[in-house]
């Protein structure tokens, strides 16, 4: 069998044909990934809508990276493959798996979300490219670090978690969030934090001209705003004090 390694960067071989015929590869002689891709080229759509955990089987990180780019690679239901990747990487780790990677690129997956690690084991996951809406959604214990930019409603219902975004992310991001940490190094996207209780934000880009308050949403309770922005300091705490005239226990501060 072809060694995993030589195939899980897809984004720097530029001999895409000869890739492909890789990854094909191995997944042909991988019965488990082999079986996944069967279980999800005639089900995944339902599986993806509603999770069967004891049905899929349990494969390596590395497996799972071969799996995802060999459902990429061939146009596999794109739109459920998010969910589909997120039930592969909570059956590895409840086997007792860690430190899970997927290649995205520009391909903006919907749902890798509902992943649960525990206070002890935090579920570790790494993005090499972008992802679409609802990435981290109701998740618990999740390190997750995305080397790329969000859509919409990134962590929206997380808690215990953590998540650091290369670059820019889109709006409602942290909505009912609690004692989770967003690293943002792009630019936010507006309705920033509605509902947020004992999160820490740590924000490195700029905020947009229409604000970051949702009107759907209630204020952040009892959160840390963090940049080393002069501008965006005075932006957070006006933004901060028109909620009811006060900042309602939250705290912003200048990283000097």
């Amino acid at each position: 069998m072809m060694h995993l390694d030589m195939v899980l960067d897809p984004f720097k071989d530029k001999k895409t044909v000869a890739r492909a015929q890789r990854i094909a590869q191995i997944a042909d002689s991988d019965p488990l990934i082999e079986e996944t891709l069967r279980l999800y080229t005639t089900d995944g759509i339902s599986m993806a809508r509603y999770p069967l955990p004891h049905l899929v089987p349990a494969l390596s990180p590395k497996q799972i990276q071969v799996a995802f780019q060999k459902c990429m690679q061939d146009k596999l239901a794109i739109p459920s493959l998010g969910r589909f990747a997120s039930q592969l990487i909570q059956t590895s780790y409840n086997a007792g798996n860690n430190g899970f990677t997927l290649n995205t690129g520009d391909f903006l997956f919907d749902f890798i979300g509902r992943l649960e690690g525990t206070h002890e084991r935090k579920l570790n996951l790494r993005v090499e490219g972008n992802v679409g809406d609802y990435f981290g959604y109701k998740s618990s214990h999740l390190d997750a670090k995305v080397l790329g930019s969000t859509e919409y409603n990134l962590g929206s219902g997380s808690q215990y978690c953590s998540f650091f975004v290369e670059k820019d992310i889109g709006i409602r991001c942290a909505t009912g969030s609690n004692r989770t940490s967003y690293t943002v190094q792009g630019n936010m996207g507006i309705h920033v934090a509605g509902s947020a209780m004992n999160c820490e934000f740590n924000l490195h880009g700029s905020i947009p001209k229409r604000g970051l308050k949702d009107p759907h949403n209630m204020e952040p309770l009892e959160c840390v705003f963090r940049t080393d922005d002069k501008k965006m300091y005075k932006q957070l705490r006006s933004w901060l004090y028109s909620w009811n005239g006060q900042e309602k226990l939250n705290r912003v501060e200048l990283i000097r």
